[in-house]
């Protein structure tokens, strides 16, 4: 049976999002340093304000199998940006949050075109971490699997 490692997709995604240019010139403008990723969270010691901006790689679930005519691989992406300031009553972070976001979403549907994300969830919070404004999406990825290949070319 076909299979692919969530470990392969989580490393491409690390390394797309470390590497990406348009994210590092993005927080290089708005916060004059690069981005942290993180792999996993503990929850006990979690990022700071100080360690913003930031993203972190939740590696999340997949099914496979033989009655399955599609393979389904989720893994959820977090961010954060720290910018409490408002102009017009609005959270100036909060469009900040989004672009990063946004940039996210780009870099990593680009990292396997023969494999587009399938599924985006995505939230924007402001409340629970104030003065860090969070994102965080769900994506999937579906795969059709190839007959008489053991491995997925990811």
């Amino acid at each position: 049976m076909p299979t692919l490692a969530l470990k392969t997709i989580w490393k491409k995604w690390k390394s797309a999002l470390k590497e990406n240019q348009d994210i590092i010139d993005y927080c290089q403008l708005k916060y004059g340093k690069n981005h942290t990723i993180y792999t996993g969270i503990n929850r006990k010691n979690s990022p700071k304000e100080a360690n913003c901006p930031y993203i972190i790689i939740i590696p999340g679930s997949k099914s496979e199998g033989e009655d399955l005519a599609e393979f389904m691989y989720s893994i959820s992406i977090g961010w954060a940006i720290s910018n409490e300031n408002m102009t017009d009553n609005e959270l100036d972070g909060l469009g900040e949050c989004d672009d990063l976001g946004q940039l996210i979403l780009s870099a990593l549907n680009s990292v396997s075109p023969n494999h587009p994300l399938s599924t985006v969830e995505y939230e924007i919070n402001p409340i629970e971490f104030f003065p860090q404004i969070v994102g965080e999406m769900l994506l999937e990825l579906t795969i059709t699997p190839l007959i008489g290949v053991e491995t997925i070319d990811y």
